[in-house]
């Protein structure tokens, strides 16, 4: 231990070690390595998002390859993002464990494998193997951890850093459409997949950028006070700011002082009752092994924030919510072509959407953290989510590529603007320190709502044969969502207003 953090008072038989709290080395830094972090979630963005959003592409192709139905083609892409949604929980309990870099790593590599082997499908059916649950997987892996690592850098510019990090998502939405286009009619379907794989393996180089939060303050541990002898205070030594043994020689638990008892005495103790636990452990059975492995994966998913109105009212409106946008992206290509656009036109289409994303994320971050606009950003949230239903609900009646193009911008921008502060509105409903556990739920509520959507969507399609009942159910979908959200942000905002006018000291 270093000699700044230790303090001698009283006598010299008694030695009292100030460990600091450990709220001072889990503070935001608002800054500093906290943008490589920023960096490194919109690499990540980039190539999920633009990635998940050329799904229409591949749907086109898929369609054509294999005459599958629009149901099931459909439900692959959103089955895919339903299991990166669902799985969430899950990635955010194993960064707790292992931390985000290893978690986000280990996606990378599922996600670029199950790419890959997009590359040999067969049938659309092997392709809910190898993209809806091996690429899904890895995405769940890849998304949440890096947007609970951007949330615990930044504070006071949290709204910034999370736009710029989502923004990602439309610029890899807006490159990737061309690329992919280029790819198939180059090299033809299959092989521009397996091209595709090759670039979705650095999804492992943005989880390499996500140094843990507390390394940033190595002298700093939790808080204890702890009163040595001068025995024990030799033997308490620190490495490079950290306590390497319980070295406590206060009272036991019976009130008797323990500093009469050499310290030779307490290793051999200590050693005898390492031996006796590791005997116990070797004895469990692997029933026992099997249920505590699980009781301690239950006490890391929290799921106490159900019982929260506020959580709950939110998470059911973005659940409602990704019934309607995600199969927007997947379908807007197939009603490109039904009104007799060239698949060209139809990508420049997802292009002109993904653009309006990247600008709706980029501006929704600096005008979400203006102050006037701070108290009500969840009316901002909800009009934002209003417009874009407005927005579903025109794309029936378009009819030509100018009005393709205008429409597709307009219900880009507001889906930047619900999407980026997505993480924001989860913070001003339950605070910063519940990120972790409340991004999870989230996410892996909307999961649910995209297993439905798409596949209702394709199954309205097949019906009815054209794409006009699916996008009146998706328009329908989104007010539903715009409605709950503001139900949500109003139930915030009257607990903040009761706390605040709550007394803070009661007089005795």
């Amino acid at each position: 231990m270093d000699a700044a953090e230790t303090r001698k008072r009283g006598t010299a038989s008694e030695e009292e070690v100030v460990v600091e709290p450990l709220e001072n080395r889990k503070r935001a830094l608002d800054g500093g390595w906290g943008w490589m972090c920023v960096f490194g979630c919109t690499l990540m963005h980039f190539l999920i998002g633009g990635y998940g959003r050329s799904y229409g592409l591949i749907y086109l192709q898929l369609r054509k390859h294999f005459n599958s139905s629009a149901a099931l083609t459909a439900w692959v892409g959103g089955a895919c993002v339903a299991v990166r949604m669902g799985c969430s929980p899950l990635a955010n309990a194993l960064s707790r464990r292992f931390s985000a870099r290893v978690v986000v790593f280990v996606g990378g590599l599922m996600v670029g494998t199950g790419s890959v082997l997009n590359a040999f499908a067969t049938s659309t059916e092997y392709m809910i193997f190898s993209y809806t649950l091996i690429v899904g997987l890895g995405g769940s892996l890849v998304y949440s951890p890096a947007l609970v690592v951007v949330g615990e850098y930044f504070e006071k510019r949290r709204g910034i850093a999370v736009g710029i990090a989502t923004a990602g998502s439309g610029a890899g939405a807006f490159l990737a459409p061309p690329l992919m286009i280029f790819l198939f009619e180059r090299y033809g379907f299959f092989s521009g997949l397996l091209i595709v794989g090759a670039i979705m393996f650095n999804c492992c180089v943005s989880g390499a950028l996500y140094r843990p939060l507390v390394d940033n303050f190595p002298n700093h541990m939790t808080s204890h006070r702890l009163k040595l002898s001068p025995e024990c205070g030799e033997e308490t030594g620190g490495h490079n700011g950290r306590v390497d043994a319980k070295v406590s020689c206060e009272n036991d638990r019976d009130g008797a002082e323990k500093e009469d008892v050499p310290l030779s005495e307490q290793r051999s103790d200590n050693n005898t009752n390492n031996e006796a636990s590791e005997s116990g452990r070797n004895r469990l059975s692997w029933f026992q092994r099997v249920v505590g492995a699980v009781r301690t994966f239950g006490r890391m998913l929290d799921v106490s924030v159900w019982s929260d109105r506020r959580f709950s009212m939110f998470a059911l409106s973005q659940a409602v919510s990704v019934m309607a946008y995600v199969p927007v992206s997947m379908l807007a290509p197939a009603v490109a072509k039904q009104i007799g656009l060239s698949e060209a036109q139809a990508a420049f289409v997802l292009s002109a959407l993904s653009s309006g994303d990247f600008v709706g994320r980029i501006c929704s971050g600096f005008f979400f953290d203006l102050r006037l606009v701070r108290r009500h950003r969840h009316r901002a949230f909800s009009a934002a989510s209003l417009f874009m239903a407005l927005a579903i609900l025109a794309w029936p009646f378009i009819t030509s590529f100018t009005v393709a193009i205008l429409n597709a911008i307009v219900f880009g921008v507001f889906m930047g603007v619900v999407i980026g502060q997505r993480t924001n509105m989860l913070c001003d409903l339950l605070g910063a320190d519940r990120l972790s556990s409340s991004l999870g739920m989230l996410v892996s509520a909307q999961g649910v709502g995209v297993l439905v959507g798409p596949f209702l969507a394709g199954w309205f399609r097949d019906y009815f044969g054209n794409y006009k009942v699916s996008f009146v159910y998706m328009g329908l979908c989104m007010t539903c969502g715009s409605v709950l959200s503001y139900v949500a942000g109003t139930l915030a905002a009257r607990k903040r207003i009761t706390n605040e006018r709550s007394p803070h000291n009661t007089k005795i």
